[in-house]
């Protein structure tokens, strides 16, 4: 072996040792200590060392002792405190700091609510490159603080930049519909749609599944592109998405026709909130045809579905009511239905009333 090549061998052990020693180095100053501390659950610990980084100026440390007083992790809520350490940490210019600042501005914790704090700590995080503060930004110019469309798209623009995802779809639905002053573009739509749905926003998914579905939006009908992305949306747990592929496996449409996997979606997405979901589950025990028939579960469902204001539940749940000789019930059930829309169910309702 040659004496170069020792030297060689011996040089990389040395520094494949050094970095070795480095990479397992912990971090043993206040914050590092702090940070663990949290991630084992030992609150009271972390806010020690977190005080301790804070007042030697660590910005950091200050950030996470108001996240702890906001969370009331170890120790009861504290919203000031929250917002003393949040304000600290924002004068020091970190992003984290001002975000939590403002949204203790924004919800009026610890503090009067007030928006123009809320926007100028949120505006401060947005130019030090928070996604989520230049989001909600975006919300209180568009629904608290009413006449500043312009500035409510500016920062869903910046927070889509930045790949917050909520903040595409956001513009993608505004210049589908209309909304916020823009003029409408399907062509502007699909493309904060498709932003949306890369960074897993499933409303952006089903949106995109609907429009390839009907042919909405200048797009052309393509059922497989529209399975593709309401699969997608009802895998990130988006009811829409769910509830639309049942529909697709009730109807055989595009996929082959399947009670039994249109009832599991319908079911999926009933679990996830959706009325209408509830309601079809209801009409699928009432017949049993896909499930064995249980009106107690058909019931059920309607009611559930009814609940969350679907007015077909609301008229099926009225309708086995009656048939169960149950008229008070019927009437209250039918009038829900009739407040929500439904004409049939008014004129059963009146019927039933007598006049």
């Amino acid at each position: 072996m040659s004496v170069k090549f020792l030297k060689i061998l011996v040089c990389g052990l040395f520094f494949w040792g050094l970095n070795a020693h480095l990479w397992g180095k912990q971090d043993n100053s206040f914050l590092g200590i702090g940070e663990r501390a949290y991630k084992s659950g030992n609150y009271s610990k972390a806010a020690s060392y977190f005080k301790k980084a804070c007042n030697d100026g660590v910005s950091e440390g200050c950030t996470q002792l108001g996240i702890i007083y906001e969370n009331g992790q170890g120790t009861r809520i504290d919203y000031k405190k929250a917002l003393e350490y949040y304000k600290t940490a924002c004068q020091a210019d970190d992003r984290e700091g001002c975000f939590g600042l403002g949204g203790l501005y924004d919800d009026g914790l610890g503090t009067t609510q007030n928006y123009q704090e809320a926007i100028d700590a949120y505006a401060k995080a947005c130019v030090l490159k928070h996604p989520e503060s230049c989001y909600n930004l975006g919300i209180i110019y568009d629904r608290k603080i009413k006449g500043n469309a312009a500035q409510a798209v500016t920062y869903y623009q910046k927070s889509c930049n930045f790949d917050m995802a909520k903040g595409c779809y956001v513009l993608g639905t505004a210049y589908e519909k209309g909304f916020l002053e823009v003029k409408q573009s399907n062509h502007k739509a699909v493309i904060y749609y498709l932003k949306a749905c890369r960074l897993n926003e499933g409303q952006a998914c089903r949106a995109l599944g609907s429009l390839f579905e009907n042919g909405d939006a200048g797009l052309d009908e393509d059922f497989e592109v529209a399975f593709d992305y309401l699969q997608k949306a009802c895998g990130l747990n988006n009811s829409g998405g769910c509830a639309s592929l049942g529909s697709m496996y009730m109807l055989g449409r595009y996929v082959k026709k399947d009670p039994q996997k249109a009832f599991n979606f319908f079911k999926q997405a009933c679990d996830m909130g959706s009325a209408v979901s509830c309601s079809r589950m209801g009409f699928m025990y009432s017949q049993g045809d896909t499930v064995p028939k249980d009106l107690k579960k058909a019931l059920d469902n309607y009611e559930r579905g009814c609940d969350m204001g679907d007015e077909v539940g609301c008229f099926a749940l009225a309708g086995m009511y009656y048939n169960m000789k149950d008229k008070e019930n019927a009437i209250m059930i039918y009038d829900k239905g009739c407040k929500l829309g439904m004409k049939q169910a008014c004129e059963n309702l009146t019927k039933l009333r007598g006049y």
